[in-house]
């Protein structure tokens, strides 16, 4: 059975980071790989990371950037796959229970 993958290997998402903050992060070898416009709320942006890093180095950095900016992994989420064991759910008109 193929597993899929968890998170991806390259990139981070952010919100709250400046046009500043882009412009440090550019310099330290960051890219812009795709960014939302933040017209219903902060603007997210997907961040393509230097060469070379483990991905807990770039969050890292961008937390020393700006420390009030929320930085991730870019996390993928599957529809298709069963909630992982203990996962919780809520349904309108039942509580909150486990698998």
């Amino acid at each position: 059975m193929r597993v899929n993958p968890q998170r991806a290997k390259y990139t981070l998402v952010a919100s709250g980071l400046t046009d500043a903050d882009l412009t440090k992060l550019k310099a330290r070898g960051f890219r812009v790989q795709a960014r939302t416009r933040g017209s219903l709320g902060p603007r997210a942006i997907k961040l393509r990371l230097p060469h070379g890093l483990s991905l807990d180095q770039p969050r890292r950095a961008v937390r020393r950037i700006n420390a009030n900016a929320a930085v991730d992994f870019d996390t993928y989420y599957y529809t298709d796959a069963e909630p992982p064991e203990g996962f919780l759910t809520e349904t309108p008109n039942k509580p909150i229970h486990a698998w």
